[in-house]
């Protein structure tokens, strides 16, 4: 029988320790009833308790009636954005999910948790910080003042290009998630968009910049009255 070259048992013996290193310091994060979570390694489940080995060694029972779930990820503890199909954006933390709807909870360590049904979402975008604006946006009608159902053109330019940039008309005093109509920017940093004119009244144009992160905070706005 042909042996094992030394090179390939040695390559062998890293891997199984690396394996054993890995699977030591990997760390289970316990969801309690209370709304706490307990992140170490389950070291045993018997008799209804659960003791946790923590970061610092220490060991840690709980009963097992306070455990709400047990997660082997971090992912968690990344925030995103679900975007619904109605426009809405709920920003969170998915901790859980099953075949038809995401478990969030809007702030990590509290105990309440909503259901956000699957067939309800457009999107889950991950939370990223966003870059500072340092060029200023330019947003302009064509003419400050139109006739009724007259066409409108909207120019822009320095938008950042994301994929969320969005350009909506609404009346002037109207709340910022209201719009008569929008478009998306289609990631152009510059461009012009044409609107279809509106009733007589004062209206403003709206720019959205990264829109699931910013929700409905309106980046700028330029006015224009139809008469």
């Amino acid at each position: 029988m042909r042996q094992m070259p030394i090179r390939i048992k040695y390559m062998a013996v890293l891997l199984m320790l690396s394996l054993i290193f890995i699977q030591s310091i990997y760390a289970e994060s316990v969801f309690l009833k209370n709304g706490t979570i307990v992140e170490g390694k389950i070291i045993s489940e018997i008799n209804g308790e659960i003791v946790i080995q923590q970061i610092d060694n220490k060991t840690q029972t709980l009963k097992s009636s306070e455990v709400l779930r047990t997660i082997y990820s971090d992912e968690y503890k990344k925030m995103v954005n679900i975007i619904k199909l109605n426009g809405e954006s709920i920003q969170g933390f998915i901790v859980a999910e099953d075949s038809s709807s995401y478990t969030v909870r809007i702030e990590l360590n509290s105990a309440k948790e909503i259901q956000i049904l699957k067939k309800e979402v457009n999107g889950i975008l991950k939370k990223v910080k966003q870059a500072t604006q340092t060029t200023e946006l330019i947003l302009k009608t064509e003419k400050e003042v139109y006739a009724p159902y007259e066409q409108i053109n909207v120019d822009y330019e320095n938008f950042p290009g994301s994929k969320y940039d969005w350009i909506s008309i609404a009346p002037k005093d109207s709340p910022n998630e209201y719009y008569e109509s929008y478009f998306y920017t289609g990631r152009k940093k510059s461009g012009r968009l044409t609107f279809q004119g509106v009733i007589a009244g004062e209206y403003e144009v709206r720019a959205y910049l990264h829109w699931a992160q910013g929700s409905y905070q309106v980046d700028k706005r330029v006015k224009f009255i139809v008469k």
